[in-house]
């Protein structure tokens, strides 16, 4: 637990250093809430609504999807994954450590997003702070999850940017955070039910706002998300791209929570 604690302050206190890390998961999304807030409002008075939820999702995107993946990648190629075997560092410190770091950045943004959304945007304030805390905490585990996965699965950063491109950039556009899921047609909110910040975003409403009425099933397959990806991260992990013989269609069974939705609700 010492040496757990030791490498948790380290990967926390590198994180802040950083540059590329400071970015992802502090300007980035401070700087795209405050746009929005001021821009986006003027121009559709709804999105006013959902800018809490919307930015949550979005910080916790952004930091995850393009913070998390591209640094396992790089460690792996410079051989620091071996050199962790070596001196008795756990897989398991090597997988989680990233994603309860970054959880903790995430509070720290979400906290700011939360307090400063009603007093400069008159956003409305959250029914359930208890529910909101609880339903980022899920949300941030599902897409730290997702995110250590493609790190684990890539074979050099330019397949982690795609795979991570090829999530967030739809999730940008239909999964709620711009236009509100019963604005959009019917066939791209179907579509929308493959993206996990979709049902981030109705978690989100519906257990913070009550703006919903499906949020136990959301509940469920960010749950059951976490669960899988984290898993198949330990199954596929390796520390060397040398022994590396990661099997593509055992990963892609992380799809099968938001498939199964899909069935469910048509």
């Amino acid at each position: 637990m010492k040496a757990f604690m030791h490498h948790f302050m380290y990967d926390f206190k590198s994180g802040i250093r950083n540059k590329t890390s400071l970015m992802m998961t502090y300007l980035m999304p401070i700087g795209f809430y405050f746009m929005m807030g001021f821009f986006m409002i003027g121009i559709n008075q709804e999105f006013q609504q959902i800018i809490i939820p919307a930015m949550l999702v979005f910080s916790v995107m952004t930091s995850t999807l393009m913070g998390l993946p591209t640094p396992l990648v790089e460690a792996r190629e410079k051989g620091i994954l071996r050199s962790f075997k070596i001196n008795g560092i756990k897989k398991t410190n090597v997988i989680l450590i990233p994603a309860l770091t970054s959880l903790i950045h995430l509070l720290i943004v979400s906290c700011f997003i939360i307090i400063t959304a009603p007093i400069l945007f008159d956003a409305p304030v959250p029914e359930s702070y208890v529910n909101l805390f609880l339903v980022l905490v899920l949300g941030s585990l599902t897409f730290s999850g997702i995110s250590i996965l493609l790190g684990v699965i890539a074979k050099d950063t330019k397949m982690t940017v795609l795979l991570a491109q090829a999530i967030y950039l739809p999730s940008m556009m239909i999964s709620g955070l711009m236009v509100p899921s019963e604005m959009m047609p019917e066939n791209i909110t179907l579509i929308s039910k493959i993206l996990p910040a979709t049902y981030f975003m109705e978690a989100l409403n519906s257990f913070s706002y009550n703006l919903e009425k499906i949020g136990l099933l959301s509940i469920a397959v960010m749950g059951i998300s976490v669960i899988m990806s984290f898993g198949l991260s330990f199954m596929l992990y390796t520390h060397d791209k040398s022994t590396r013989k990661v099997s593509i269609k055992l990963a892609s069974f992380m799809a099968l929570p938001y498939l199964f939705s899909i069935i469910f609700n048509r």
